[in-house]
C-alpha cells in the first residue's frame, strides 16, 4: 500500500511540474507528452548508437518509461525553479528546456547528473536482468 501512494504521490508532481511547464511556455499537455516521447526515442537512438533493435526493446519497456519520467521530472524541477526568476520570450524558454532534456547526459548540475546516472544503471541492470530469464 505504501509503495502505490509513493507512487501516486510521485505521478501528482510528475502532472504538477508538466502543468507549470505548459503554463510558462504557453503549450498544452498534448505538446508536453509529444515532447517526452520523441526526446526519449532520441535519447535511445544516441545512447545506443543506431542500434534500432535495441533501442525498440527498451522503448517497450515499463521500466525505461517509469526511468524516462523520473528523470524528466528532475529537469523540469530545476528548470521551471529557473525559467520564473527570468524574463525571457516563451521561445527562448522554450528553446533552453528543449537544450536541457536533450542533453539528459550532459547536463551540468552533478547532483542531476549523479542521481540520472544511477538510476539509469539501475534500469539498465533490472531490463538486461529481466529479459535475461525470458
Amino acid at each position: 500500500m505504501k509503495t502505490e501512494t509513493l507512487k501516486k504521490n510521485r505521478a501528482q508532481k510528475q502532472l504538477e511540474l508538466a502543468g507549470q511547464v505548459c503554463a510558462i511556455l504557453k503549450k498544452d499537455e498534448h505538446w508536453i507528452s509529444n515532447v517526452k516521447f520523441e526526446t526519449a526515442c532520441l535519447y535511445m537512438e544516441g545512447l545506443l548508437d543506431g542500434n534500432d533493435a535495441i533501442a525498440r526493446e527498451f522503448l517497450r519497456e515499463k521500466m525505461f518509461w517509469g526511468w524516462w519520467k523520473q528523470q524528466w521530472a528532475l529537469i523540469d524541477e530545476l528548470w521551471i525553479a529557473r525559467a520564473v526568476k527570468t524574463s525571457l520570450s516563451p521561445e527562448l524558454l522554450q528553446a533552453w528546456y528543449m537544450k536541457m532534456h536533450l542533453e539528459l547526459d550532459k547536463y551540468p548540475d552533478d547532483i542531476v547528473w549523479e542521481q540520472v546516472n544511477t538510476n539509469y544503471m539501475q534500469m539498465v541492470a533490472a531490463i538486461i536482468e529481466k529479459n535475461a530469464k525470458q
